[in-house]
């Protein structure tokens, strides 16, 4: 009897396994995966997750504070700072395409090691930051063919979105022109901005200019609220037109390409335009002859991708070539996720140029953008730097984590309930000042409570499981005091988010974030009290960087240490510390290993021996 054999293509089905020739690779493997530089961020250990969540029935307020108010006068730009920006090492145009990127991965591997060591010492929570060579080769490109850095920040927690580490490169290693946009002026009383500037000023010598930006104030005016039924949109009509007239420091499009303009014509250039260009023909001289191990090293990638990546540099090329060629000057826009450099790009040069998502992370490759006869904008992709002195919680409400990864979102929660309250007192004084006004209901609305903008009412029944009491305090109050999980338990309950066991607390904590990234719940950290902290120019000097030779080697071994600090940490019964995170624009998928299984067999092996 005949055997009739079916196949997954014979039924016309699609497999769901994948070949070897098409997986992804990761820095623990040899290389991050180059197709679509997909960013890569570190999991969390499950125990810190539940820890966290633990830690959400504690009372908001109540000691350690979920948030910390940073101010400019406490910006640390000094040589750690330096340490957690990774630099391109040296390169030629004499050296082959192979052994740069070899050289590149190199010095990348000892930066990560010394940045996660420099976190350990830190203490806490790790904070999430990218992980992978291939989105900083774009930053490093972007950087080293501007004329003026151009930093997008939020005007909602400027201090977030300006990392110490990328002031410190652009103003000591590369000594060119620094920007710093204050991006969704719509969202912040311009009295605020004002203040934030000065104090930007003031404090960070190396800062060149500080320009206000709002992509809504830009829009032409039928495209400027997309939604009419909106009540408020004659008042926020109005109060662009007004911010303009009001406002002490540069705002809009024509002020940030003039204050740029200016800056080109006396900053540094550094030439490198031409670099792929020049890497590529050394690289076809070769004939396909290999160079020693350090070109063996290089990652490996399906023919697809390779295509892909060759496209995109291609098309890059030529228009740096064409920028070149006419003495266009160069506007690298850099910074967070999600700070809005997509739109503002598109506001610049009034029309969709470049596509918009709401996924942090969604600008994939450089793109440059010719303005005019005499500008250019380099958009590059949004990156996530290291930070010493924040935490998961502030990334998360930062939206520069995307919500579908967040594990917990009490902590986030507690951070954004916590910041209202603490500078509630400042909004109130600027709604008392400019009563009335567009400024004044602003500023009412970013002092209101989040317990009054969800509209949920404290219980009168204590639950144990939602609520900690830390002393006899909480007893003699008429009204029991909000946690992060009584929190999102009231509010649960009031949406009907309803499971077996009782209310679904998650689903109401990420409805609650989805809230704040949605603009519901209006938060802004206001303007440091007190005249602005005056730093001398002098104090910013450029820094020779130490660069990786060819001679220089690193054989040490990566040792685990075990801390508070989990997302760096392994352990042999918790694999999900060692996993990363890798999403894209489509989807949130889990990554790979950040150390290989014989890194953590090698690094084992070296404790115990010296024990």
């Amino acid at each position: 009897m005949a055997t009739t054999v079916f196949t997954v293509e014979s039924l016309g089905l699609k497999s769901t396994k994948t070949r070897a020739s098409e997986k992804k690779r990761g820095i623990g493997s040899g290389g991050a995966h180059r197709r679509g530089v997909t960013t890569v961020l570190a999991a969390e250990a499950s125990y810190d997750v539940e820890r966290r969540v633990r830690d959400g029935r504690r009372p908001l307020m109540s000691e350690p504070r979920g948030y910390d108010e940073r101010t400019p006068d406490m910006f640390q730009d000094d040589a750690r700072s330096l340490r957690l920006m990774p630099a391109r090492p040296k390169w030629d145009y004499e050296l082959k395409r192979g052994r740069l990127h070899a050289r590149e991965r190199k010095a990348f591997v000892k930066w990560l090691r010394s940045a996660k060591e420099a976190m350990i010492e830190a203490g806490g929570y790790a904070p999430a930051f990218e992980q992978n060579i291939e989105v900083w080769r774009q930053l490093w490109r972007v950087l080293e063919r501007s004329d003026v850095a151009v930093v997008v920040v939020d005007a909602r927690n400027p201090m977030l979105h300006l990392p110490p580490a990328l002031y410190a490169h652009v103003t000591r290693r590369l000594c060119k022109p620094l920007v710093v946009v204050l991006n969704k002026t719509d969202a912040v009383p311009m009295r605020a901005i004002d203040e934030w500037a000065a104090h930007l000023m003031a404090s960070l010598p190396g800062i060149d200019a500080v320009v206000g930006f709002s992509s809504r104030d830009e829009a032409p005016e039928d495209e400027r609220f997309w939604d009419r039924k909106d009540k408020n949109h004659e008042e926020r009509d109005n109060a662009s037109v007004r911010m303009h007239r009001q406002s002490s420091i540069p705002i809009g499009r024509d002020a940030l390409l003039r204050v740029c303009q200016e800056l080109a014509r006396s900053g540094k250039r550094f030439d490198a335009a031409m670099e792929d260009t020049m890497e590529d023909e050394h690289d076809g001289n070769d004939d396909g002859e290999e160079e020693g191990e350090e070109e063996e090293e290089e990652e490996e990638v399906d023919e697809e991708g390779e295509a892909y990546v060759r496209q995109a540099l291609n098309q890059e090329r030529e228009e740096a070539e064409r920028v070149k060629a006419e003495g266009r000057i160069m506007i690298g826009l850099v910074g967070h996720p999600n700070v809005g450099k997509s739109s503002m790009v598109n506001s610049i040069l009034r029309r969709k140029a470049v596509s918009v998502k709401a996924t942090p992370g969604h600008t994939k490759t450089l793109q440059t953008l010719i303005l005019d006869d005499h500008t250019c904008l380099c958009d590059s992709p949004g990156l996530v730097f290291p930070r010493i002195d924040i935490s998961p919680a502030e990334q998360i409400i930062g939206n520069l984590i995307p919500l579908p990864v967040v594990r917990e979102p009490f902590s986030a929660i507690r951070w954004i309930a916590e910041a209202k309250l603490v500078g509630a007192e400042r909004w109130q004084a600027i709604q008392r000042k400019f009563s009335g006004s567009s400024d004044g209901k602003l500023a009412a609305s970013l002092a209101a409570p989040i317990t009054s903008v969800l509209k949920v009412r404290p219980s009168k029944e204590f639950d144990p499981e939602t609520l900690e009491l830390l002393n006899n305090e909480d007893l003699t109050n008429d009204e029991l005091p909000w946690s992060p999980l009584s929190l999102c338990q009231a509010y649960g309950k009031m949406r009907g988010f309803v499971k077996t066991r009782g209310v679904d607390v998650q689903r109401a904590g990420q409805v609650i974030l989805s809230m704040v990234y949605d603009g519901k719940i209006p938060y802004a950290i206001p303007p440091p009290t007190g005249a602005p902290v005056m730093r001398s120019k002098a104090d910013v000097v450029q820094i020779e960087e130490d660069n990786l030779t060819d001679d220089e080697s690193d054989d040490d071994e990566v040792n685990v240490v075990r801390s508070g600090f989990s997302a760096l940490a392994m352990d042999s019964d918790e694999e999900t510390a060692a996993q990363q995170y890798a999403y894209s624009s489509d989807e949130d998928t889990r990554g790979t290993f950040i150390l290989s299984p014989e890194d953590l067999k090698e690094s084992k092996r070296g404790q115990r021996g010296k024990k």
